[in-house]
């Protein structure tokens, strides 16, 4: 998995929640996040 980050902190743990909820159920997510 690529993942770009723009250097936000808030941005990566934002990223880091989402990956968070997604493991606990099982899904498949793709986040762009756009600077």
């Amino acid at each position: 998995m690529l993942i770009p980050f723009d250097g936000s902190s808030n941005a990566r743990r934002a990223f880091e929640k989402a990956l968070s909820i997604a493991q606990k159920f099982d899904l498949t997510i793709i986040v762009l996040i756009v600077p």
